[in-house]
């Protein structure tokens, strides 16, 4: 599916950075055109994040994987699952509040590749997805509600609240630069995203309060 929102677009990409390499991704990032494309993305952004370098890989292909590997997935330095980061509770409880979120939301994990529930790609994807579903929301002002609130929830109860403890590991966990700039950016992405959301939700209500009572909204 070919997203149009910004913001999709936005948590997409970082979905695609922190997934196992490719030699295609890892070619198409050195592209200017695709350097471009990015910094397209961000500024179209209903909030700020500043793109000050490129996102391209500063190692060679050949020890993009092995380093990916060491950082993110054999016995990693810096694990890229919610539940091996936050440890206030059982894996198994996470499990099932993130699968509760997901059945309300009628999104469904992918047979193949399986990744589990609470893998930062799998919650990237989910508010790319969301994201995008305000487009089709078509002005409808209890549905864009409804999803702005999803997106809002998302980020204070799991990913705006854990990511950040992934990205202070960042810089000891690779020598590889794209993980760690890409992981400033998200931080960024999700910090702004969540104040914009609050604000978009708050206003939201007000405008339905008005909706309900009769009256216009200005």
């Amino acid at each position: 599916m070919e997203l149009v929102n910004p913001v999709a677009q936005a948590y997409m990409f970082a979905a695609q950075a922190f997934s196992y390499p490719s030699k295609d991704f890892y070619d198409l990032l050195a592209s200017e055109a695709s350097q471009a494309w990015l910094r397209g993305v961000f500024s179209r952004l209903p909030f700020c994040v500043a793109l000050n370098e490129d996102l391209r890989f500063s190692l060679p292909w050949e020890e993009v994987e092995p380093e990916y590997i060491n950082a993110f997935d054999v016995a990693p330095a810096c694990p890229l699952h919610e539940g091996l980061i936050v440890q206030d509770g059982t894996r198994q409880a996470l499990f099932m509040d993130l699968m509760r979120f997901y059945d309300h939301l009628g999104v469904h994990l992918c047979e193949e590749p399986r990744e589990y529930p609470d893998h930062l790609c799998v919650e990237l994807e989910l508010m790319a997805y969301l994201a995008e579903e305000e487009t089709k929301a078509d002005g409808t002002e209890a549905k864009l509600q409804a999803l702005r609130l999803a997106q809002r929830d998302f980020l204070e109860r799991h990913l705006g609240a854990w990511f950040p403890l992934v990205n202070r590991r960042l810089p000891g966990a690779t020598r590889e630069l794209f993980y760690t700039r890409a992981g400033a950016c998200l931080e960024v992405l999700l910090l702004n995203h969540r104040d914009y959301l609050q604000k978009a939700v708050t206003e939201g209500t007000e405008r339905l309060a008005i909706l309900n009572s009769g009256g216009l909204v200005p």
